[in-house]
């Protein structure tokens, strides 16, 4: 670890090339992707959600805990400025790109406390230019801002760790980092826990290995660990509940995305030939292969210039990279439903083990020519933006006919709203058409519907959740995730969610409706979309499963079920058409329970003969978040003293410190 650079005139250039080039790229994200292109839509909706104070949504599955899956820090901070009457629009878009833009900030930071500002900035503009980076599924502006941010902290976590000896107060910092990581993403979490692992091993490798400071280092991060309690607890907390599918990549595949600038739908769909894309591949590849090399050459041959910074960021790269390669036959639960989308992390490891090697390469003639010249390399960086940034605008760029007709779709839903609808069924415009590049296909607009109308609904989100329901998905031309179904199977799947009204999105969808469904009729259509009924539908969010079971007075408030039971059997039971979640309780009859269906929704049990109110209310379990707050407290009660306490001049030097160049 080298002491922190004096910074001067040209690192402000430098960090003006980023942000720039971040913008440039990212124009399509400040034109309205933000609110259309890939999981935005879905986020934008999460938090309009969350600024209602909600715990439990109803904008997709059949229900579903709003504060579980993503971050609570970044999440809720948009959330409560939407609280406060600000529109949400430009401060998420301003956290695309923040998000966009953190990870190569980062890289130049650490980077340039060991190398030159030159060098350093060559590294940090490598990393943002990344095309994995900029579009397509798992990049920082589809959505994945919150896990780039992670990124971004999770290196400068790694930075502060790096020392073998550290004062008390480089810990508490870490802590906080640390703590910061556990609130913004579950996968930087993992990436914090294994650079843990890493630094560790480098400093027993190395000889550096004091007892006493990990005791020290054991102690803040586990009041870390306290303080994010509140989101990764509640995971742990539930996880008998998640059921994500896995998708996994060949060693074909994944050498693919690794490699090239592809198109990850198709490689799932294990057609990696048809997922790159070539016209791209000359240019868009170099970055990519060549932070690759950069990393691998760096540790193989440059051993001497690299510290335990560069050393864990490789042993992180290849821990992860030869997990997700065995993962198709060897599963690993800790890679999450998703590994594929680790390459990100893999890249940015790479990029810290390659630190050393760009330290060796000359900037001697950049430096000579002076201001000039370093004002006409910013431009062109930026410049070429423009360039970069362009698959993205092929993607994002909703064309205005398919705003119009989604407008036109809510205008006709709002005039012609219907409690007796129950849910709507939206099928999602995601998936169809991808082939083709267009941008509809690779949108979730759709689920923007709740927000119009606040009425339940369910079929569009995106694809990784951890949800039993997860069944009533409708992404990829499909219906409650199939495409098989006919007449009898659709009105049942409808009936059992109750979803009284039928939004078709794709056209095969809208042609085998018009060929099989004899139970249902056509009330709009406008563009691609038609909305249909089953002419026998009718509301009801309880089924009694039995004749001699009556239900009555049912009121469904989000979080809170209310209903009249009347049973003639001992043991009767009834069905709620909401998903099960063990923060869900009962208050009922003596000896009544709580239970989950075989398709994921709540089951009242053990019923006896008689009348009874039923009421079912949703509470998250208030341990994380009590956790949280006294985990938050011991963070600032080390802060303050660690912050009182004098620190030695020598304190945080370690073997492998370098001096910056200026």
């Amino acid at each position: 670890m080298g002491r922190a650079p004096t910074f001067g005139k040209s690192d402000a250039i430098i960090l003006l090339t980023l942000l720039g080039a971040t913008v440039v790229i990212a124009l399509p994200i400040l034109e309205g992707g933000y609110r259309t292109y890939i999981d935005n839509s879905v986020h934008v909706a999460e938090i309009y959600e969350l600024s209602r104070g909600t715990e439990w949504s109803e904008i997709a599955f059949t229900g579903f805990p709003a504060k579980l899956l993503h971050s609570p820090l970044w999440f809720g901070a948009l959330a409560t400025l939407v609280s406060w009457g600000v529109p949400l629009g430009p401060p998420y878009a301003l956290m695309c790109l923040i998000g966009f833009a953190a990870p190569s900030l980062a890289i130049y930071w650490v980077a340039r406390q060991r190398i030159s500002k030159w060098g350093a900035a060559t590294l940090a503009y490598l990393v943002l230019v990344q095309p994995t980076m900029a579009w397509g599924i798992g990049s920082s502006l589809g959505g994945m801002w919150t896990s780039a941010i992670g990124a971004a902290l999770a290196i400068v976590f790694a930075d502060l760790i790096a020392p073998s000896r550290a004062s008390l107060r480089r810990h508490v910092a870490a802590a906080f980092v640390l703590a910061l990581i556990g609130l913004t993403h579950f996968f930087a979490l993992l990436i914090a826990v294994l650079l843990v692992i890493a630094t560790a091993i480098d400093h027993f490798v190395e000889r550096n290995f004091s007892i006493e400071d990990y005791k020290l280092r054991v102690v803040v991060w586990l009041v870390a660990a306290t303080a994010s309690a509140g989101y990764w607890l509640g995971f742990l907390m539930t996880a008998d509940l998640e059921a994500a599918g896995k998708d996994v990549m060949s060693f074909t595949e994944l050498a693919y995305r690794l490699l090239l600038p592809t198109d990850a739908m198709l490689i799932i769909d294990h057609r990696p030939e048809q997922a790159v894309h070539y016209g791209l591949h000359l240019t868009d590849a170099l970055p990519i292969a060549g932070l690759v090399v950069l990393g691998v050459v760096g540790r193989a041959f440059f051993r001497k210039q690299q510290d335990t910074l560069g050393r864990s960021g490789f042993l992180v790269a290849a821990f992860l990279l030869v997990g997700i390669a065995i993962e198709p036959y060897y599963p690993l639960p800790f890679l999450g439903p998703v590994s594929w989308r680790l390459l990100f992390w893999v890249r940015l490891g790479l990029a810290l083990a390659a630190i050393g090697l760009v330290g060796r390469i000359s900037f001697r003639a950049l430096e000579r020519a002076g201001a000039p010249a370093a004002v006409a390399a910013a431009l062109a960086a930026v410049g070429m933006g423009l360039w970069w940034g362009r698959p993205l605008r092929q993607q994002a760029t909703m064309p205005k006919n398919e705003l119009a007709d989604v407008e036109s779709l809510w205008r006709w839903l709002e005039e012609n709203r219907d409690e007796e609808w129950g849910r709507i069924y939206l099928q999602d415009s995601f998936g169809p058409g991808w082939e083709s590049g267009a941008p509809i296909s690779r949108s979730h607009l759709l689920v923007l519907t709740y927000e119009r109308l606040k009425l339940p609904q369910l079929g569009s989100y995106y694809g990784v959740t951890p949800f039993h329901t997860r069944w009533t998905m409708g992404e990829m031309g499909q219906l409650f995730t199939g495409r098989g179904w006919n007449d009898a199977s659709l009105r049942g799947a409808l009936r059992n969610t109750n979803a009284g009204l039928l939004v078709v999105s794709a056209q095969e969808t809208r042609a085998r409706l018009e060929r099989v469904g004899k139970s249902f009729d056509r009330l709009y259509q406008i563009g691609r979309y038609s909305v249909w009924r089953d002419r026998e539908a009718k509301s009801a969010w309880i089924n009694p499963l039995r004749p001699t079971n009556e239900v009555s007075g049912v009121q469904m408030r989000g979080s809170e079920i209310a209903f009249d039971v009347k049973t003639k059997f001992p043991r009767a039971r009834v069905l709620v058409k909401s998903s099960f979640h063990p923060s869900w309780h009962l208050e009922g009859p003596p000896g009544s329970t709580l239970r989950e269906s075989p398709v994921g929704h709540l089951v009242v049990d053990n019923i006896p003969v008689g009348s009874y109110r039923i009421r079912l209310r949703y509470e998250d379990d208030p341990l994380p978040r009590r956790l949280g707050w006294a985990g938050w407290v011991l963070l600032a009660v080390g802060g303050a003293l660690s912050w009182r306490r004098k620190r030695p001049a020598d304190e945080e030097k370690t073997p492998d410190e370098k001096k910056p160049d200026a």
